[in-house]
């Protein structure tokens, strides 16, 4: 669970202290925190360093949904107490300041900042080069959605112009920087298919068809998979525990119809798990 990060921890410290892992049950439990920093870019709510495209007012940039200090003293009080952070941030704006209240926390805690500690940015759909960077030297990790990418295309150029795309859910990008990305698909915004959202990142394609948007950020097969396990397991700091295939590791595993590996992007599209494994307990069988 990623509860929302308020100033009161009193709420997450009963969780935390009365269900899931505190009581031998070790599939609940509260990996961290989640807060909202800006809006999405369809509703011109997503913070942006250069007014929209489509500006509807003279200084058309989005907003942040709280102040920088805020979110400072949020985010210091949950890495303080060994909490992992997620920051929702779409806008490039937005994005920027996310990374400025995780680099102040690392110079706030220096030397006693908690080694269980991950920080993590949501969503990243526009983000500036420079950033890029700094993403990767403070060990952010871009935890993003393919299949955003592809709901509405037409939709972002209008929104921030055909300059701004190069840089929307620059996949290729992160890894050719070094950064770690993490694959997830925030259902039910889009539909939680593993394999459609693996497409997706592959092709650069809606499920559906059509002209690949944006190509060159694409990754192939095997980064897809890499972000959406050990990538996934990385954001909760569990890469110790799950993520990858090893001795000491909880077994969770999925048994496949084809090899994702092999195949076509579009014949990935009709793989099934024909068995589901999770801490070594054979949990589905198919038909």
């Amino acid at each position: 669970m990623y509860p929302t990060l308020l100033d009161d921890f009193t709420r997450i410290h009963r969780m935390t202290d009365e269900c899931g892992r505190a009581k031998g049950d070790t599939m609940l439990g509260v990996a961290g925190f989640k807060s909202f920093f800006d809006g999405v870019s369809s509703m011109h709510t997503a913070f942006l360093s250069e007014p929209y495209s489509d500006a509807k007012t003279p200084n058309d940039v989005g907003h942040l949904t709280v102040k920088p200090e805020e979110m400072q003293r949020r985010a210091l009080k949950a890495a303080k107490e060994g909490y992992n952070v997620k920051i929702h941030a779409i806008g490039d704006e937005a994005v920027t300041k996310a990374l400025d209240v995780y680099e102040y926390v690392e110079k706030a805690l220096g030397k006693d900042m908690p080694k269980n500690v991950q920080f993590n940015i949501e969503h990243l759909e526009n983000i500036k080069e420079a950033d890029i960077e700094r993403l990767r030297d403070l060990h952010v990790i871009a935890s993003v959605q393919p299949a955003h990418a592809l709901i509405d295309p037409h939709g972002e150029e209008k929104d921030l112009g055909q300059h701004r795309i190069k840089m929307m859910w620059p996949f290729r990008h992160y890894l050719a920087r070094g950064v770690k990305i993490a694959f997830g698909t925030d259902t039910p915004v889009v539909d939680y298919n593993p394999y459609q959202n693996m497409y997706n990142a592959e092709t650069r394609k809606a499920i559906t068809g059509g002209k690949a948007w944006e190509p060159q950020n694409s990754v192939n097969i095997q980064e897809a998979l890499r972000a959406y396990t050990s990538g996934s397991a990385s954001c909760a700091h569990r890469q110790n525990e799950v993520g990858t295939l090893e001795v000491g590791k909880l077994a969770d595993l999925a048994v496949l119809n084809q090899d994702i590996l092999k195949v076509s992007p579009e014949t990935m599209l009709n793989t099934k798990a024909v068995m589901t494994m999770v801490n070594g307990k054979v949990v589905y069988r198919g038909n």
